[in-house]
């Protein structure tokens, strides 16, 4: 199998694997979608067998996936770091050396069965392989990794959070129709038994879930908050939208179970209305973006504070946890939160449609999917945060731009769409790029570290729109290197800001035209929003001036003394002035504190002169952050015509600053009303 590094040096595996048979554990820091067959998605967190680390091109292992066999391929070596040689966990309990012996049963020790639920491949002698609902027999359970016996008699490590206690007989009814009279259960249709079944399924399995989030609030959350431990502050404040959420879904239990008890022993007609209380669970919001960040928290106090350890280890006896540790409950909420569309739209299909709660149904489906889709974003939100943020710490050289992990000028928050290296033809210099959902980074790998590496600005990034995208090079560029680079590879990025063009190739075809697409695709979705807010206000305009008394024309002339909050000495204002719904803007005055402007805008059209504020915003211009306030002012349409005649020339204090006068004139031009 060949493989191809960021620099385009074409790789096979068995040569790269020739020699390396040490075995290195690497955790992920930086996530990557796959370019690639051959190349692996990461996510911040994984675990891999690192199987091979050139000094150049990409490095090759396997992932630790829970449940799946492990996929090998390539990956870039600076989205991971290297733990050790070593087999280890985010704690300390985990002695398994690679190429150990396997683990003793200890002495005395009388296993507990457990049951499989997913299929493992061992990647180490010392670890046991099993399949799905297979029967082992545990013997110790320290850290995350606990020595168990199979069926055939062999003895291995084996990961915590793969198995689980047999569960025992539940003597209770799982269904609604085990749970209804024969007479009853005959007195409705098939599909009404399927509809009744899933309505129970909804309230049973929301009544277990509740069971748990009190659970862990009594085990762990109340007792650690007693304890006070100054160390776990930060824990305690994590677990805060634990508690609401708990609270929040009470109540929609307590709903639910009211109307189960009022139709005790029969069908339930109605329930839609009820599932819209799932509107009011926004718990969820605030707790699942911070889960990751809570078992990273947990798991570093766990290995750093000695009360803390104890404490843990004590709840981890508590018999309600069913022998699992904490942290295994954390994913819970998110698992419930994608189940409730499912559940809710299970009810919806048995539900005819003449029946007066199919559409109360049709409307919680779409507030449950809703709630599901907004906390996903969150999610989401929280590791884009989490991925620039280590990002901002292996990048040094920044000036226009002081931190990626940071709000956009007008595209929310700063978000990375895409990385990879890239080739320059002319010097065969190797970038790392970044695409971001605003700008385009051009960084250089600086020193030689493996675990960590690092970059440098090369060239201060530039704004999406400031982007000229070309398929082909030049032939007389191509010309001059013609033995070093495939010319399918090549293509050309022209920077408007900086009047320069950049001439480079890709690791292969493929990535060169996935480089294209999305920069395209970023470029598209960052003018479409400047081209909605021009919209807007060309309908503003349009919408008063079918009933408009008079035109307002405004020049701003100049501004003196600004002041910014941030006590800088320079800045770029400009002027937005708004009347309405109507905005217009003067041009960017250049570093000054004193700007001229003399720019006369476009006439407004107003309605009412009695009423009219003509409002003033002074701003410094930024481009990859939000502007920056440089102060306010407003003029009343009716306080000038009650004066001397039009034009006039007004000074303005400015408000919101410490100091600042802006000099505008205002014309106003009254049309007949024949």
């Amino acid at each position: 199998m060949a493989a191809f590094s960021t620099d385009g040096t074409q790789h096979d595996q068995d040569s790269i694997l020739s020699g390396q048979s040490e075995k290195v554990v690497a955790t992920v820091v930086l996530g990557y979608a796959a370019q690639r067959s051959d190349e692996l998605n990461l996510r911040c967190g994984q675990l891999i067998s690192v199987l091979s680390w050139p000094e150049n091109g990409p490095w090759y292992g396997e992932l630790q996936a829970r449940g799946k066999v492990r996929t090998a391929g390539f990956f870039p070596s600076h989205h991971v770091k290297i733990l050790s040689r070593e087999v280890q966990d985010d704690g300390d309990s985990d002695s398994r050396i690679v190429g150990s012996d396997r683990p003793k049963i200890p002495a005395g020790k009388t296993g507990e069965e457990m049951v499989a639920m997913y299929d493992y491949v061992a990647s180490h002698d010392e670890e046991l392989s099993f399949s799905k609902d297979d029967r082992l027999l545990i013997y110790s359970k320290d850290g995350d990794w606990w020595i168990g016996k199979a069926r055939d008699g062999s003895v291995g490590f084996v990961p915590f959070n793969y198995i689980q206690p047999v569960p025992q007989p539940d003597l209770s009814v799982s269904t609604w129709a085990a749970a209804v009279s024969f007479s009853v259960l005959n007195s409705v249709g098939k599909e009404e038994v399927a509809r009744q079944n899933h309505i129970f399924e909804l309230i049973m399995t929301e009544e277990k879930f509740v069971s748990d989030l009190q659970m862990i609030i009594e085990v762990c959350i109340t007792p650690l908050q007693q304890l006070a431990l100054p160390a776990a502050r930060e824990i305690n404040a994590l677990f805060q939208p634990w508690v609401e959420m708990c609270s929040s879904n009470i109540v929609f239990l307590k709903s639910l179970k009211e109307r189960q008890h009022s139709y005790a022993g029969q069908a339930i007609p109605e329930i839609g209305d009820i599932l819209h209380g799932i509107s009011q669970l926004t718990g969820y919001m605030e707790f699942c973006p911070t889960q990751k960040k809570l078992q990273d928290t947990w798991s570093d106090l766990y290995t750093a504070d000695t009360q803390f350890h104890n404490f843990v280890q004590e709840c981890c006896l508590n018999k309600r946890l069913c022998n699992l540790p904490p942290m295994y409950y954390m994913v819970k909420p998110m698992q419930r939160i994608t189940k409730y569309p499912l559940l809710v739209s299970s009810i919806l299909k048995k539900t005819l449609a003449s029946c007066p709660d199919h559409s109360q149904l049709e409307e919680a489906v779409k507030i449950s999917t809703e709630l599901s889709h907004k906390v996903n974003e969150s999610v989401r939100e929280e590791s884009y945060r989490a991925t620039l943020e280590n990002l901002d710490d292996q990048v040094d050289g920044w000036k226009e731009l002081c931190s990626l992990n940071s709000v956009t000028h007008s595209h929310g928050a700063r978000k990375l769409l895409y990385e990879g290296c890239l080739t320059k033809i002319t010097t065969s210099r190797r970038l790392q790029v970044f695409l971001f959902n605003d700008c385009l980074l051009l960084t250089k790998p600086v020193g030689k570290s493996r675990i960590e590496q690092k970059f440098e600005v090369y060239r201060q990034p530039t704004l999406l729109s400031e982007i000229i995208l070309k398929e082909e090079v030049p032939e007389d560029i191509l010309l001059e290197e013609k033995d070093k680079f495939d010319k399918s590879h090549t293509f050309s990025i022209h920077l408007l800001d900086k009047e320069k063009t950049l001439y480079v190739t890709a690791a292969s075809r493929e990535k060169r035209d996935m480089w294209l697409k999305k920069i395209t695709e970023a470029q598209k979705k960052f003018v479409k929003v400047f081209q909605d807010l021009l919209l807007q206000s060309e309908r503003a305009v349009s919408d008063v001036s079918q009933s408009c008394v008079a035109l307002v024309r405004i020049t701003v002339i100049d501004a003196k003394d600004l002041r910014s909050p941030l006590g800088i000495s320079k800045a770029d204002p400009y002027v937005i002035v708004t009347i309405g719904q109507q905005k217009r803007m003067t041009k960017v005055a250049i570093d000054t504190l004193n700007p001229h402007w003399d720019e006369e805008l476009a006439q407004f059209p107003v309605t009412d002169l009695a009423t009219t504020e003509i409002k003033f915003a002074v701003a410094n211009c930024s481009r990859f952050s939000p502007d920056e306030s440089l102060g306010f002012g407003k003029i009343k349409t009716r306080d000038l015509i009650q004066t001397n005649s039009s034009p006039w020339k007004q000074s303005l204090v400015l408000t919101g600053v410490e100091s600042g006068k802006l000099r505008v004139l205002v014309d106003i031009n009254l049309l007949s009303m024949d």
